[in-house]
């Protein structure tokens, strides 16, 4: 049905499922579904704990206690 997405691209139906065994999360909007997820459980769902925040939406204090190494662009 989404023939113009490539293979190595997987479609979600969740923020928190798009997670699963990721080393790094990039965040590219302002979206409030993003705002909103909580940082801990992201942390048993990726391999990695990496953020990097494009849009600085993220709370930086948070996910840093629930062990990520978190980078703001343009802080």
């Amino acid at each position: 049905p989404h023939s113009f997405i490539p293979e190595s691209v997987l479609l979600t139906s969740s923020p928190l499922e798009a997670c699963q065994g990721a080393d790094v999360l990039a965040v590219l909007t302002e979206w409030d579904e993003f705002k909103w997820v909580d940082a801990a459980k992201v942390a048993t769902q990726m391999t990695g704990r990496r953020v990097i925040d494009a849009r600085n939406l993220l709370d930086r204090a948070e996910w840093k206690r629930s062990g990520f190494h978190y980078e703001g662009i343009g802080r």
